[in-house]
This record gives C-alpha cells, sequence and structure tokens, in this order.
C-alpha cells in the first residue's frame, strides 16, 4: 500500500468536505506583475487541517507525481515543487502576461475517490509581495477529470498569502425568480437643472398618473420613486451629451430601511431589439438621506448599440417592460 493510500485509509476524521479524485487550481488573475505562482498545494482530511494527505514535503523539490499542471511552468518552476513547504520555490508561469488566465490549471490526482476535508494554497512568493501572485483564483474538484464542480472562489488582496480553505463547496446561488413586470409609459421631457435633463418618472399607461407601485423585498415595501432615462448635457451627474443613462430609485419603507445595494441580480429594459440587461455590478448607488436609494447607470455601463436603442426606443412616448429579477 501507498504512503497517500495510508494516509487515507487512517484518515477518519472529517465531518464535512468533498470525495473526489481531482482538486484543481483554475481561473487565475494574475497581480500587477507576471504570473501566477503557486509555492504551497496540500490536501487535508480534515477542516482543521491536522490530518495530512499530501503536500508540504519539507523537501524544496520533491517528487509529487500525482500533482500536474496544464502548462509548461516557468524555467525550473515545475508543478511538483506546489507540494512542498517551501514558500520561495513553486509552480510559476513567468510566460503568462494577460491579467486574466482562465484555462491554465494545477491539480492533484489521487487516483481514486478520496475524502478531502481541507486544502492549503499559498499564493505567491514569501519574500516578495508585490509581485508573482494570483488576485483571484478558483478552487474545483471533479471524479472524471472532465466534469468540475466549483468548491469556491479565493481572493487575494496581497501577495505572499496562506489561503485555507474549506473544501465544502458553497451551495449555488438561488436561480433568479420575476420580482416585479413594470410596464410603464414615459412622460414629457422636463428640466432638471442646468447640468442635465430627462424623461420624468415613469407614468402608468392605463391612465397617465405617476406610478405607485411598490417592491417587497425581504419583507420590507419600497415605492417605486423614478424609472427613468436621463439625456446627459455638457456637466453634472450625466456628462457626456446625447447619451442614455438609466435611473432607478426606491423610496425608503416604513421602518426608515433602504435595501441593500444588490438587492437584484439583474434589471432588464425592453427594446425593439435585444433587451438591455444591468446588474448590481453595473449600479452607482446615491441616498438621499435615509428618504430615497438610486441605482445609476450611467453612458459607461452602456454599449454604443444598446445607448443606440435605448435612445430610439424612450422617446417619450413608448410604453415599455422593465423586468426586475432577484
Amino acid at each position: 500500500m501507498s504512503s497517500i493510500a495510508d494516509k487515507l485509509k487512517k484518515s477518519s476524521s472529517a465531518i464535512s468536505g468533498v470525495t473526489a479524485r481531482y482538486i484543481r487550481l483554475t481561473g487565475f488573475k494574475r497581480s500587477a506583475s507576471v504570473g501566477p505562482m503557486i509555492s504551497q498545494f496540500a490536501l487535508y482530511s480534515d477542516s482543521d487541517f491536522t490530518d495530512l494527505i499530501i503536500g508540504q514535503n519539507n523537501n524544496s523539490n520533491p517528487t509529487i507525481p500525482e500533482l500536474t499542471a496544464s502548462v509548461t511552468p516557468y524555467s525550473s518552476w515545475s508543478p511538483n515543487k506546489a507540494g512542498s513547504a517551501s514558500t520561495t520555490s513553486g509552480w510559476y508561469l513567468g510566460n503568462r502576461n494577460a491579467s486574466l488566465i482562465l484555462n491554465d490549471w494545477i491539480q492533484y490526482d489521487l487516483g481514486s475517490p478520496t475524502k478531502i476535508g481541507g486544502i492549503r494554497v499559498w499564493n505567491g512568493y514569501a519574500t516578495n509581495s508585490s509581485n508573482y501572485w494570483v488576485t483571484e483564483f478558483t478552487v474545483e474538484y471533479s471524479n472524471d477529470g472532465t466534469n468540475w464542480t466549483l468548491i469556491r472562489t479565493v481572493t487575494n488582496t496581497s501577495g505572499g498569502t496562506l489561503n485555507t480553505i474549506d473544501a465544502t463547496p458553497v451551495p449555488p446561488p438561488p436561480e433568479p425568480v420575476v420580482l416585479a413586470n413594470l410596464s410603464v409609459a414615459q412622460g414629457s421631457t422636463i428640466a432638471y437643472s442646468a447640468a442635465y435633463y430627462g424623461f420624468a418618472s415613469w407614468r402608468n399607461p392605463d391612465d397617465g398618473t405617476v406610478s405607485t407601485a411598490s417592491l417587497t423585498i425581504n419583507g420590507n415595501s419600497y415605492y417605486i420613486r423614478e424609472l427613468y432615462r436621463r439625456i446627459g448635457r455638457t456637466g453634472g451627474v450625466d456628462n457626456a451629451a446625447n447619451t442614455s443613462s438609466f435611473f432607478f430609485g426606491l423610496d425608503a419603507a416604513s421602518d426608515g430601511s433602504l435595501p441593500a445595494d444588490d438587492w437584484f441580480s439583474s434589471i432588464s429594459i425592453e427594446t425593439s431589439g435585444d433587451p438591455i440587461v444591468f446588474t448590481p455590478d453595473d449600479a452607482t448607488t446615491w441616498t438621499n438621506g435615509s428618504a430615497y436609494k438610486e441605482w445609476r447607470f450611467f453612458p459607461d455601463d452602456f454599449t454604443s448599440a444598446q445607448s443606440t436603442a435605448l435612445t430610439a426606443e424612450w422617446n417619450g412616448s413608448n410604453t415599455s417592460t422593465v423586468t426586475i429579477m432577484v
């Protein structure tokens, strides 16, 4: 029986984790320099990191044939060096200069499905805090080497970072559901200030009144204050002339609370072509004290085709559907 199999037979303390043959690091975003570099990569049977399965060899150049990578490394920085305890040696891709490396990976093949409770990854070169590290990578597992399941995404804000990762996969987020479909007609163009102007709050298409629709978010009811497009002039909030911005605002709930910045998963605006879809990552939020909150999507958040479509569609009289997903 191999030394790895001995360790696997001995280990029985893990409660959480995954049972997998392969554990892979991939989806690397590098630091400002070149890279990435992984100088330690070890697997444990438990999430307390007390029962080592493989990795953390005290030899700075261990022979770990189970540790392989997708690409030829820089110089002598081979993947098996990531299995050592040294943080000044490892798997280093010095010829990778792109800011986002989607396909490179380094992985363990344990030969058969194995209970993994904890994963230890030292990202970067221990004596250099500014280079040779990755700002983000994903940890995945598989039993066939083809179909992979995400355990988690790891983000590092500085070099030379020790990541101790619970191997229990993070549950996937729930599928988005429709919170509201708002069929609304635009009001007339009005001036807001010398800096910018746009359409008034969206109107109820049935009777022309300002909509008093409300949304229930996490148990609180919020009136929709505004849904409108603004056309930039030469300064102020919208500083690009003749381009469209989209503003969405909610009044505070009766208890004075305002929704979180990311309460929605997407907001989709109907056009004659493809819908324009915004996510919380696109939004700039602004609050008027505790009275109301706006999610603002500026010209840079649109493609040129979307901006043209929105400008043509929202001409002051059309009716469109805005779909809000949570």
